[in-house]
């Protein structure tokens, strides 16, 4: 059973024969449609394919914003355990973290504008 969020995650290589972006894919898509019925972002969080994008590294952390550039969707604390940062002003909204991130990813060349 993977670690619950914040516990340590150790980087994992994606499944011999696949790139880290397809797996990303694969992993994200499971976790949208597994939880998205869940009304606790906790219980979200702690989904495996979410844990299992988190063991990825630092790797995907384009891959998550250009996913929620598409997508927005609670990556937030994925995005913080991988960078060490979080752009977010207190009380923002969801609309307005998805932005500070966005932001954040094109200031630090992770995404094009």
């Amino acid at each position: 059973m993977p670690e619950p969020y914040g516990a340590t995650v150790i980087a994992q290589a994606p499944p011999h024969g696949e790139d880290i972006e397809l797996t990303f894919e694969r992993l994200a898509a499971q976790w949208r449609d597994e939880t998205e019925h869940f009304s606790f972002v906790a219980r979200r969080l702690q989904h495996p394919a979410y844990q299992q994008i988190l063991q990825l590294g630092p790797g995907v952390v384009p891959l998550i914003l250009r996913e929620m550039r598409q997508r927005p969707d609670q990556w937030f604390a994925a995005l913080r355990h991988l960078t060490g940062e979080d752009p977010v002003p207190p009380g923002s909204t969801v609309s307005g973290a998805v932005d500070a991130w966005l932001r954040w990813g094109e200031e630090k060349g992770y995404l094009t504008p």
